[in-house]
């Protein structure tokens, strides 16, 4: 039954139907969100590295 309501009932043109301003602001600050979790991403990842690469470092020191 809904489906034969949604299929009857007149929808946006697809030849005229756009996003807008609105649509571009949304996807402009989606992007940008996910630009800063990979900056983020990136800088905990290199700190990790470099953590575990001093701490293996200074654990081969006192084996010695």
């Amino acid at each position: 039954m809904v489906l034969y309501v949604a299929a009857t009932q007149p929808g946006a043109d697809p030849e005229t139907a756009a996003s807008g301003f609105l649509g571009f602001v949304v996807f402009f600050l989606l992007a940008l969100a996910i630009w800063f979790l990979g900056r983020n991403l990136t800088a905990r990842l290199r700190r990790m590295n470099y953590r575990h690469e001093h701490e293996v470092h200074d654990l081969s020191l006192i084996h010695i």
